[in-house]
């Protein structure tokens, strides 16, 4: 496929959408929506006696409230890893001494350019960042069972949260 032309239609604040011409493989040509999204993190923060902390916050997507791992952009000139801690201490209160990038994923490339990079966070220690203005968070500690116990019977809905833990399992729960 080759790109022929790009238009922004639409500005947002954390996105923007295009209008995106391209070139078929068999010479036709179709207009395709993009959402350009900037990337962000993902942390599957660890406790000393082995719960995961998860956030729980109202989706305006779902309309209702999720129980997600607690995530966040990376913000324009910011490197992920940076990020990463930031945002775990803005949304948990907690700074990790043990952080590790496991890898990474598109949120959804069919129509979004949003890049997950994914993170355990082990060796937590208490030292708090204020949260975002417009997040009203409420923090959950659970087993790491529970936690994929969770997913399993459908509590847990959120896609980038599942991918995250399916990632993580083999570092953090037991065979």
């Amino acid at each position: 496929m080759k790109i022929l032309d790009i238009e922004k239609t639409y500005k947002a604040h954390v996105f923007e959408v295009e209008k995106i011409k391209c070139e078929l493989p068999d010479q036709r040509q179709r207009y395709y929506d993009l959402v350009k999204h900037g990337p962000a993190v993902v942390l599957v923060p660890v406790t000393e006696d082995g719960n995961i902390l998860f956030v729980s916050q109202y989706r305006l997507g779902a309309e209702k409230e999720l129980l997600e791992l607690p995530a966040g952009m990376i913000n324009e000139g910011e490197d992920p890893d940076p990020a990463a801690e930031r945002e775990l201490q803005e949304e948990t209160g907690f700074e990790s001494l043990n952080i590790v990038k496991l890898g990474g994923f598109y949120a959804s490339a069919g129509y979004c350019s949003e890049y997950l990079n994914i993170y355990l966070a082990r060796n937590l220690k208490w030292n708090p960042l204020p949260q975002d203005d417009d997040e009203f968070l409420n923090n959950i500690s659970m087993s790491i069972e529970e936690a994929y116990d969770a997913v399993d019977s459908g509590k847990i809905e959120d896609a980038k949260t599942i991918a995250a833990l399916l990632m993580a399992q083999k570092y953090i729960r037991k065979s």
